[in-house]
């Protein structure tokens, strides 16, 4: 996107991965440049007499102009069926599918139009009444239908759990009705309409806990092995395993994987996300709402610690920053150490309870090769002996890093005594979308593009304790959420996309907009839904979560462009004691 040509010089960092690409796809960069060659080579003299060439250019830009008004202005009258094409065009403007569909530059032409003249609101994005079956832990209560009638104060006990609705004090109609802005109205509404999240028998199960919150760069789940990798296999195994996590990708890979863990939302298509929100009132962020609980927070980086100027965005959530060249003088090299990081910080908060410690890690990034990635070459020996490639094998190798950084971070928890009472939760940042689909076949074998690619692990573990199984389909937008179930938190569960996994509702979203469900999974280029259930699919089903996921995308980005949060009584987050 334009907005992001603004930082393409950090791209640079990663020219040894642009060059690999740019010769593994040789024969498509000769075959784009082919008109350029051919012109240059054989019709630039017979072109230049043409004559008059003022007058050939005003004709062509002519053309050109009436080509595309009556593109833009035929789109809108596309037949029903033809109406994902008719939103990319003119509201969602997600790059990668609307590349897909009209091609790079008219693609940039949408985002150019919509970086002048605004993003037009979609139509019909808001009914005029919702309802939504809910249910809370099957066999604890019956079948509820709520409705914005229903007071949200309301309580259900039931077998000595009560069950409440995790809101904080905030009257999105009243404020709708008082609002100027007709943008800042149209948020309030789209939120009073939302039911919220309940609290449940895990509601406050780790009160008090320290927390431990990682980003692993690149982690997937053939990373994870129980002989290779006991830690990391313990951990996923031992503590509350999601069995169908999924970790989809974002425009700006690792910065957007960071802002859905410490969010919970949905990032905003072709911009830095994370780096808008350090301008904005951030309060039910990870940082921001672990220091008004009265946490010391810390975070730690071990590569360049100005990298997509995370100095700016995570000091503003709530964090003490450090990274490489402020503070985590980790050994200069690609990737850094995971292992040495944790080596140099664990001193400065272990004394420090409680405590909640962010690790953005670097050690599994790509390219994947023992003489072009250090943490693969440290770890090959670990790796020698497996039945794959080059390529395959420093993937491994690399993320073994990992595994030994985890080990010692278990190792001194237990050896200060912190272990019991410490919840540590790993939220990959993206898949190591840098390996060739030869590779990734090798490791995982052979799996659909669509859903599997995106399956990983994500990690919510404390030593001893009982094993849990979710077996509905969560992704790392539910984690920040469930953090905060666990430890007993107040939030608005309305204003967060994700999700507590032991909530009603498991809904996996992706970046195209399609979505899986408990149900089954809904294509949004073939437009087509498979069940994976027996029985009937409810008339409207697939149409209603499509609403949904259209509304979570658009809101979710509304939220934070408007700065939303700050539009809220300031006493309903009376829990934050940042000014």
């Amino acid at each position: 996107s334009f907005y992001l040509l603004t930082g393409a010089g950090q791209i640079a960092r990663n020219g040894d991965e642009i060059i690999r690409l740019i010769v593994n796809n040789a024969k498509w960069v000769f075959l784009l440049a082919l008109p350029v060659i051919l012109y240059f080579f054989f019709f630039r003299k017979s072109l230049s007499q043409l004559g008059d060439k003022k007058t050939e250019g005003i004709k062509l830009c002519g053309l050109a102009s009436l080509f595309f008004l009556v593109l833009h202005y035929s789109m809108g009258a596309f037949p029903p069926q033809e109406k994902r094409i008719s939103d990319l065009y003119f509201y969602t403007n997600p790059l990668v599918e609307t590349t897909r569909e009209f091609g790079l530059v008219s693609s940039l032409g949408i985002d150019l139009r919509q970086r002048i003249f605004g993003e037009p609101i979609p139509k019909e994005l808001i009914k005029e009444e919702k309802y939504e079956d809910k249910y809370i832990e099957e066999g604890k209560a019956e079948e509820i239908f709520y409705h914005e009638n229903i007071p949200l104060e309301k309580e259900l006990v039931q077998e000595e759990i009560v069950i409440e609705p995790q809101i904080l004090d905030i009257d999105f109609k009243a404020l709708e009705k008082q609002r100027e802005s007709e943008t800042l109205a149209l948020l309030d509404g789209y939120f009073a309409f939302l039911e919220p999240s309940y609290s449940n028998e895990y509601t406050g199960i780790f009160e008090g806990y320290n927390l431990i919150f990682i980003t692993a760069e690149s982690f997937w789940w053939p990373a994870v092995d129980q002989e290779l990798t006991p830690t990391l296999y313990q951990m996923i195994h031992q503590g509350i395993h999601l069995e169908n996590f999924y970790n989809p990708i974002w425009t700006v890979s690792t910065y957007d994987g960071e802002y859905v863990g410490l969010t919970g939302l949905l990032p905003k298509d072709g911009v830095w996300s994370l780096y808008r929100a350090a301008f904005n009132f951030s309060p039910q962020s990870l940082g921001w709402r672990m220091d008004a609980a009265n946490y010391n927070c810390y975070a730690y980086h071990n590569h360049t610690y100005t990298y997509y100027d995370r100095h700016e965005s995570h000091p503003n959530l709530g964090y003490d920053y450090k990274g490489l060249g402020s503070g985590v003088d980790v050994q200069v090299q690609w990737p850094g150490s995971d292992l040495e990081m944790m080596e140099i910080t664990m001193d400065e908060f272990l004394d420090k309870e409680p405590f909640h410690v962010y690790y953005l890690t670097v050690s599994g990034h790509g390219a994947y090769s023992f003489s072009g990635n250090a943490m693969a070459n440290k770890n090959k020996a670990y790796v020698e002996e497996l039945d794959l490639s080059e390529e395959a094998a420093s993937y491994i190798a690399a993320n073994m890093e990992l595994e030994h950084a985890l080990s010692y971070l278990l190792a001194r928890l237990e050896e200060e005594g912190l272990a019991e009472r410490t919840l540590i939760v790993l939220n990959p940042d993206h898949i190591p979308y840098s390996l060739s689909e030869e590779a990734m076949e090798e490791l995982a074998g052979s799996f659909s593009r669509e859903i599997d690619r995106y399956r990983s692990h994500g990690i919510i573990y404390t030593p001893n304790m009982e094993g849990i199984e979710i077996k509905k389909p969560v992704s790392s937008l539910d984690l920040l959420p469930t953090v905060y179930n666990l430890l007993g938190l107040s939030y608005e569960s309305r204003l967060i996309i994700g999700r507590d996994v032991f909530s009603e509702q498991g809904l996996v979203i992706f970046y195209n907009r399609s979505w899986l469900s408990e149900k089954g999974y809904y294509n949004s280029r073939s437009e087509k839904f498979e069940s994976m259930v027996e029985e009937e699919i409810p008339e409207g089903y697939v149409d209603k979560i499509n609403q949904e996921v259209k509304e979570k995308f658009y809101f979710s980005g509304l939220l934070l462009e408007e700065d939303y949060f700050s539009y809220l009584p300031e006493k309903a987050f009376s829990f934050q004691k940042k000014e």
